[in-house]
């Protein structure tokens, strides 16, 4: 599985309203969930998510941030980008200053972060700092623009999942 199998122009978001990492989540999830997930639901996930409570922020960049999400009902990874040409303030980093970035790519994501953390990540990482790959990003003007940035789409993501992914540990135990 690539990049691209994941991410499509229709949940590429270019210089969306907000001025916070919950803002520009709200309307990215607004373009990637279905109409049948309620207004209320998609503005609450985006808040437990920019905050850190639900899933995971990695800053990969100055101005590049990664936002990770496990979802209930997803079988393979998806992906959405918001880029900016104005910083947003990325709150969930567990500093006390709060710092800007102008790119976020959002991962929903089946089973645990665990499993998708410890291979995509990196990838996607080193793809951000090589060269000028990061200032190319936040430069783009389209969706098209994005897809086309050499290398992006061709990073290669797991789609295989461990069986520990998915189990849940039992809450009670035998004992003899």
């Amino acid at each position: 599985m690539i990049l691209a199998d994941s991410l499509t122009p229709e949940s590429i978001l270019i210089d969306p309203e907000g001025e916070s990492l919950e803002e520009v989540l709200h309307a990215l999830l607004d373009a990637m969930l279905t109409p049948a997930v309620e207004p209320e639901t998609r503005a609450k996930r985006a808040r437990d998510v920019a905050f850190g409570s639900q899933g995971e922020v990695v800053r990969l960049h100055d101005d590049v941030v990664l936002v990770l999400e496990v979802q209930e009902g997803v079988t393979r990874p998806r992906a959405g980008l918001v880029v900016r040409r104005e910083a947003f303030a990325v709150t969930a980093e567990g500093r006390d200053e709060v710092r800007g970035a102008r790119a976020v790519l959002l991962f929903l994501l089946p089973g645990r972060l665990s499993a998708f953390r410890g291979h995509a990540v990196p990838t996607i990482g080193r793809w951000v700092k090589e060269g000028d790959h990061a200032a190319r990003l936040v430069a783009v003007s389209s969706p098209d623009d994005v897809l086309e940035l050499p290398g992006l789409a061709a990073l290669p993501l797991t789609d295989r999942l461990r069986v520990d992914a998915v189990m849940s540990p039992a809450t009670y135990r035998v004992y003899p």
